[in-house]
């Protein structure tokens, strides 16, 4: 009768034995991972997959996968020797993954990959579920040929991993927000295309600085030429109109600018108040311009005036 060959055994998953549960030569088998476990000549457990047909069942089972304190979110990089797990902050920004299937032939070793890979570390190949050393194809532009033909109605999955072009930042408007507010940045871009909009609190008022020192003095300008001249209407019952030749304004130009209004005086036949009230109802305006001789002051009421009024007059070219 055959003897039956028993291994030590465990059915609890990630159960690994210690170096005294093992001699040299004996065998341990954790039949809920798969997973064959040996003492090493170095006096250290080491272990090789038994399921899946020879292939990997975890990603740190793969000879160039690395995977150390995972958590949730990570993302697998090349670090140009490995694949091993980094937040996704540091991982690729805005990259794709694409999956292909094929059927094998049992001749064909040529496949047209949709994505063009990066290189070869950027593809995952697995047949029948198991996964593809590296060493077993080759990748050359988005074709992946095998180095010997899958069998036929094997089932291929590749997944390429394909790096987005590199993202940009731009500032767009820039707000300044109520005092007291919170300063806030909004993206009004697209996660690969970023366009940065600030809302900037305004800051408190700053004390008052120092009295700058006094500017130059301006330019006083050009002083008018300026005098005062008697309009007589006449006795009893007087007149609408009258006029008067003012001379001896020899720097006189025929364009100059020509003002005249009424003072408020006395004259022999009037008040201040006669004065105040004049230009209510009468008008006092220059022309007849000679140049390097002087003007004409003209007077019209719409009520019949009598006695002198004084009017100032001045004038610029």
């Amino acid at each position: 009768m055959a003897s039956k060959l028993i291994l030590k055994k465990s059915s609890v998953p990630a159960k690994v034995p210690v170096v005294g549960d093992l001699e040299y030569g004996e065998l341990a088998l954790n039949y809920a991972d798969g997973k064959l476990f040996y003492k090493t000549a170095n006096n250290t457990i080491s272990s090789f997959n038994v399921g899946g047909g020879g292939g990997a069942s975890a990603l740190d089972d793969l000879t160039d996968v690395v995977i150390t304190s995972a958590n949730t979110g990570q993302v697998l990089q090349y670090n140009g020797t490995n694949w091993v797990n980094a937040s996704a902050a540091g991982g690729i920004f805005g990259g794709t993954f694409v999956n292909d299937s094929f059927t094998g032939t049992g001749s064909q070793t040529q496949f047209t990959l949709t994505a063009t890979p990066q290189s070869i570390n950027c593809t995952f190949v697995n047949i029948n579920g198991v996964y593809q050393l590296k060493s077993s194809y080759s990748v050359a532009t988005n074709v992946l040929t095998f180095s010997e033909a899958p069998a036929n109605g094997a089932s291929i999955e590749v997944l390429t991993i394909v790096s987005a072009q590199a993202g940009t930042i731009a500032v767009g408007t820039v707000t300044t927000g109520a005092a007291g507010s919170n300063a806030t940045v909004t993206n009004s871009g697209t996660s690969t295309q970023a366009v940065f909009d600030f809302v900037i609190p305004q800051g408190a008022t700053g004390a008052q600085g120092p009295q700058g020192p006094q500017g130059p003095q301006g330019d006083p300008g050009v002083s008018p030429n300026t005098g005062t001249a008697t309009l007589t209407f006449g006795n009893f019952p007087g007149s609408n109109e009258t006029s008067l030749a003012v001379t001896g304004q020899t720097t006189i130009a025929s364009t100059a600018k020509i003002k005249v209004y009424v003072v408020a005086t006395t004259t022999a036949d009037h008040t201040v108040n006669d004065h105040t009230y004049l230009p209510l109802f009468a008008q006092f305006t220059a022309g007849n311009i000679v140049a390097g001789t002087g003007f004409t002051i003209y007077g019209r009421s719409t009520e019949k005036l009598q006695g002198t009024f004084k009017v100032n007059w001045e004038w610029s070219n």
